[in-house]
């Protein structure tokens, strides 16, 4: 299909100012200790003596924004940020100047800084084929020329810093088989750039937005809540090793779409079949067990996508050493599935170490430990607990900051615009 063309202005690649991004994220970036007032011990407020589940809230936005630590990512003619990309990359990582343009460093009085991707340049082997008229010119207006202008400045950032032993997820992914490297969306509001890919370690170097997909899987046939968590398993090839997280979760990948829209049941089809075994159907999102030579398919449920998370995370020496001091904006669907029938979830691939079903007090309890559960995965399980009323305002004395922090503006439009943009 025929791209549509842009109809924009060309941002000129100097390091003059401009306004910040309008949906701007100041709320996420302010101190998250509690307020000493509120937490005297002298003091007649009942609220005061309750504990708080806020730490989950803390502890997955460790992301505090620095008047002069942080650049906007920037496509040259495009209004909407791409990414954050901290000062510390800038300065170690090697950009080319074809390809990147940097103004200089912050300095006193300039208000933002900023990296725009060109867009006026691409070596001749990718360039499409043009009328007659418009050959020779060498800028490019057409969303195909800008998604080829990405990507080849995206990739050659990560050919350019592989050799470098202080990225060594470039230096893995560089060494992977061509056919086995792990690609990822670019996500951005603007329809006509949907199709943009960016190798996936690269994302928390450039602060690039994520959209993943969670389910929270439970039972309350006894009235009580039975709620079944996973962990993770530990070692240097993983990720937030040995946390808890939900059974099923996962990254939206490129191929999770419906021409422009998303689709995120789509992801929760194949990461359920991987992680648990567990088969979607995508018309109705029923759940089952797949049958057995001696044992039917069984329907457990249905998958209900029922609400969502936002967060800006800051990752810590716990997420694993192939990640550290990298940003992840995040935007994560959340699905829910009510057990209709026993089962008992078996870990289906080794990223998992075990599975094991909690009651609300063992929830809570493992949430109030700063890093027992993976960060944004503590987010999924806080955000089900206010939702079902097991974290409110009788139990929680900081109960309206949670409120506030599960779901805080970030800036970049697709995260707060992102139900304009899915299906499913």
């Amino acid at each position: 299909m025929t791209s549509a063309t842009l109809v924009h202005t060309s941002f000129p690649v100097t390091s003059s100012s401009r306004p910040r991004p309008s949906l701007h994220c100041e709320p996420i970036y302010r101190n998250h200790s509690p307020n000493p007032s509120t937490t005297n011990p002298i003091t007649t407020n009942p609220a005061a003596t309750m504990e708080t589940l806020y730490s989950a809230i803390s502890y997955a936005n460790k992301y505090h924004y620095e008047a002069y630590g942080v650049r906007y990512l920037y496509i040259d003619g495009i209004s909407e940020a791409v990414g954050f990309v901290p000062e510390y990359f800038v300065q170690s990582m090697v950009w080319d100047p074809q390809l990147f343009s940097l103004p200089p460093a912050a300095f006193e009085g300039c208000a933002t800084r900023e990296i725009f991707i060109r867009t006026d340049f691409l070596p001749e082997r990718l360039l499409p084929e043009r009328p007659p008229e418009r050959r020779g010119l060498t800028t490019f207006r057409n969303s195909s020329d800008i998604t080829r202008c990405c990507e080849f400045a995206f990739n050659k950032l990560v050919r350019d810093n592989s050799a470098n032993s202080n990225f060594p997820s470039l230096t893995k992914w560089s060494a992977t088989e061509l056919d086995r490297r792990e690609i990822s969306s670019v996500y951005l509001f603007n329809s006509h750039l949907r199709d943009i890919r960016i190798p996936t370690p690269l994302r928390g170097f450039l602060g690039i937005l994520t959209v993943g997909v969670h389910l929270n899987v439970y039972s309350k046939d006894t009235g009580e809540y039975r709620i079944w968590v996973a962990r993770r398993a530990s070692g240097p090839e993983y990720s937030y090793p040995g946390m808890l997280d939900q059974i099923v979760a996962g990254g939206m990948d490129p191929e999770d779409r419906d021409h422009e829209l998303l689709v995120p049941l789509r992801t929760l089809i194949r990461e359920a079949r991987e992680e648990v075994g567990l088969e979607i159907d995508e018309r109705t999102r029923a759940v089952f067990v797949p049958g057995t030579e001696t044992r039917p398919r069984r329907e457990i449920g249905k998958a209900v996508r029922i609400s969502h998370i936002t967060f800006f995370d800051k990752k810590d020496p716990r997420t694993g050493e192939l990640n550290e001091h990298q940003l992840e904006p995040g935007v994560r669907i959340i699905y829910d599935l009510e057990l209709t029938s026993e089962y008992y979830p078996q870990p289906n691939e080794p990223s998992i170490d075990s599975i094991m079903a909690m009651d609300v007090s063992q929830v809570k309890e493992s949430l109030s430990q700063e890093g027992e559960w993976k960060p944004n995965c503590g987010l999924v399980m806080l955000e089900f607990l206010v939702r079902h009323q097991l974290v409110n305002m009788n139990n929680d004395r900081h109960y309206d900051r949670i409120m506030e922090g599960l779901r805080p503006r970030i800036p970049f439009q697709f995260a707060n615009c992102w139900r304009d943009r899915i299906s499913g």
